[in-house]
């Protein structure tokens, strides 16, 4: 039941509406927990927090044996992988935290939102079209200065 619930585009688009407005709120008191602690200290204090939730996920559901053989079952190049990956977000966290020391929320999302934009819009047609036409050139300036005039 919850797959099918999961699947449904309305699904989807409440956890984008919920995760943004979440991520704009805990931004604002973000500024001022990072201004108070090290964010070296922050980061070390959520990943001991994360820690604890998993481990008492899996203790709660008593899943301990299945997830057991499902990582006897990744690659040694998958752990590699994964390595990598969580590495480079604990840095991204780090160094995202410690840029909020530095320069204003607003500033911050705005410059993301823009960027977000511009890469996401050249991946979508390297990889759907292969085309830039004049039209989809004009709607993306339109929604940067409208992005940018909303923010500013």
């Amino acid at each position: 039941m919850l797959d099918s619930l999961l699947k449904t585009k309305s699904a989807l688009l409440f956890f984008i509406i919920i995760t943004t407005l979440y991520g704009w709120c805990i931004k604002f008191w973000w500024k001022k927990t990072v201004s108070k602690y090290n964010p070296l200290i922050i980061v070390i204090v959520e990943i001991m927090i994360a820690f604890l939730l998993l481990l008492g996920f899996i203790i709660l559901t008593k899943k301990e044996e299945h997830i057991q053989k499902e990582l006897a079952n990744i690659l040694m190049q998958d752990y590699i992988y994964l390595s990598i990956i969580g590495l480079v977000g604990l840095f991204t966290t780090y160094l995202g935290t410690t840029l909020y020391l530095h320069h204003n929320v607003e500033d911050m999302e705005m410059n993301e939102f823009l960027i977000t934009l511009l890469i996401n819009t050249v991946v979508i047609y390297l990889f759907t079209n292969k085309k830039m036409t004049l039209s989809v050139f004009v709607g993306l300036c339109l929604v940067s200065i409208g992005g940018y005039l909303i923010v500013k």
